[in-house]
This record gives C-alpha cells, sequence and structure tokens, in this order.
C-alpha cells in the first residue's frame, strides 16, 4: 500500500468478526476504524518538520517538509531539483532567511535550509548530524547515511557544502577562510 502501514491498526478486528458482515456493532466498529485509520496512516510521512541531510550533486542540503509532503519524499524531491529535474515544483530563493530556497507544488511545501537545526555531536571519533555520520580517516572525510557504509567524501581542503558546515566545526577542523566554509586538518600541537 505504498508506505501505509495497516496491519497494527486492524489487528483489533477477530477473523469471526471480519465474516459476519450483518452485525451491526462490527459495522459501527469498522465505521471508527475508517475514522480512525487516518491516523494508521504511516504519520511520520507527512508530518512537517526537519528531514535531516540529503546528499546531491552539490554537496548536502538540509531539508524541511513544511506541509503535505514526507520527509523521505522531501528528501528525493531536494535531490532531483539539485539535478535540474524541476517537475511541478515552482522554488523561489529566499534572502535573510533560515532557509535559502523554498519549493510549492499543489498540496505540498519544503525548503531547503541555510542550516542544519540540530546540533552535531560528537562521539567516539565520529560526528553525528541528524540523518549522517562523518569521520576523519588520515586526510580524508568520509561519511554515512544512517545504517548504510562509509563512503569517502572530500580530502583538504574540506569545503562545505561537500560537507555540511556543522560537521567541519565539529571535527574541530581550522578554518581556512574568514566565513569558515573551507577547512584544513588542525596544526600539530609542538611540545
Amino acid at each position: 500500500m505504498g508506505g501505509v502501514r495497516v496491519a497494527p491498526c486492524l489487528a483489533a478486528v477477530d477473523e469471526q468478526g471480519a465474516r459476519s458482515w450483518r452485525n451491526p456493532l462490527l459495522i459501527a466498529a469498522l465505521v471508527a476504524a475508517a475514522v480512525l485509520l487516518a491516523g494508521c496512516v504511516d504519520a511520520g510521512s507527512r508530518r512537517a518538520g526537519y528531514c535531516g541531510l540529503v546528499r546531491t550533486v552539490d554537496g548536502f542540503e538540509p531539508v524541511q517538509a513544511v506541509r503535505g509532503i514526507g520527509c523521505s519524499s522531501a528528501r528525493t524531491a531536494v535531490a532531483a531539483l539539485d539535478r535540474g529535474e524541476r517537475g511541478q515544483w515552482d522554488c523561489s530563493r529566499a534572502m535573510h532567511a533560515r532557509f535559502e530556497l523554498d519549493c510549492r507544488r499543489p498540496g505540498e511545501e519544503l525548503q531547503i535550509l541555510e542550516r542544519s537545526p540540530g546540533p552535531a555531536h560528537r562521539h567516539d571519533g565520529e560526528v553525528v548530524l541528524a540523518n549522517w555520520a562523518f569521520r576523519l580517516v588520515g586526510v580524508r572525510i568520509e561519511g554515512r547515511r544512517r545504517g548504510g557504509g562509509w563512503i569517502d567524501l572530500s580530502g583538504a581542503p574540506f569545503c562545505e557544502p561537500e560537507v555540511p558546515r556543522e560537521a567541519l566545526l565539529a571535527l574541530r577542523l581550522r578554518p581556512l577562510t574568514p566565513s569558515g566554509g573551507c577547512f584544513a586538518l588542525p596544526r600539530p600541537v609542538r611540545p
């Protein structure tokens, strides 16, 4: 059913009751279940909010579902938009806003954010930012999606958007530019 989880919602309807369509209590229960079914249709798939990072041809983009679209679909749409596949999306750039691009199509809205709204967390040499993890391996940075394998992202200098700025800062790299867009390995400590 296209990402719709129904089984837990219908678990209360037993087999005998399902065969007995003339039972008025069963009909009332089924009508009530149909009304409540909207709450069982993968509520997270249409919830507005931060969806994490998507890796595109241009680097990493933080994505937010605003209205009528699930996070998986929003991330897929942003990757397609960055490849130049606009489809029905009508996008506009923002100036001095927390998002850089707002895209709409009938009944749906998503945004590409300027920055990830959540902080990066450092643990055992890895930095976790939303749905991605990053680590320094020698003079390279690797990344992986939650549950995926490590992939090589970049060598020095490390620049955004090849690697998200929040991850570069959390890896404690040394900024090379005043704006902090590119970073280098930390200088060795002299004895």
